[in-house]
């Protein structure tokens, strides 16, 4: 609470929302906002202790999560420190979460996940595995270095890095 207090004032809240950062991946650039709660382990907090990370539950992140709400703090944690996190700790996807996971636990990456969305045609692949299709709502997708897609069925999670030849994110 404190540190969000401090360093994510609601003038700041409101700054991030103004600003290009929140919506165009190519200025982005990781604050001293998420390195901070980086260095304070948040970002750690559910990586599995063998990829660099805490080893912590959903439960644990009950707190954090409150405060972050409480303060309208407007970063990607929810997208990326749970959600796309979550997701690749329960994966079998072993080289991909040996990967990213380091890199989400120290919040020098982000990454999200591409849930199906009703108002979309689904997303597919073809016989050479590449996807195709539309995701209308990814959180905070413009700013990730990588969207997990539910693809298909929902049964895959195929990885997409943003700045892939044919991906587009739009704000």
């Amino acid at each position: 609470r404190r540190y969000l207090a401090e360093q994510a004032p609601i003038a700041y809240v409101r700054s991030q929302y103004a600003a290009t950062a929140m919506v165009d991946h190519s200025a982005m650039s990781i604050d001293d906002v998420w390195r901070g709660l980086a260095e304070i382990g948040l970002t750690a907090m559910l990586v599995p202790e063998a990829h660099g990370g805490a080893g912590m539950g959903l439960v644990d992140l009950a707190l954090p999560l409150g405060e972050m709400g409480r303060s309208l703090y407007p970063g990607p944690f929810a997208a990326s420190a749970v959600a796309a996190t979550s997701l690749l700790a329960d994966l079998a996807h072993h080289d991909l979460a040996a990967e990213w996971l380091p890199h989400l636990a120290v919040g020098d990456s982000v990454a999200t996940v591409a849930f199906t969305d009703a108002r979309t045609a689904p997303v597919w692949r073809n016989a050479s595995g590449e996807l195709h299709g539309t995701k209308v709502h990814v959180p905070d997708g413009v700013a990730a270095d990588l969207i997990l897609v539910v693809a298909d069925t929902g049964r895959t999670c195929p990885p997409v890095v943003p700045s892939d030849p044919g991906v587009a994110a739009d704000p």
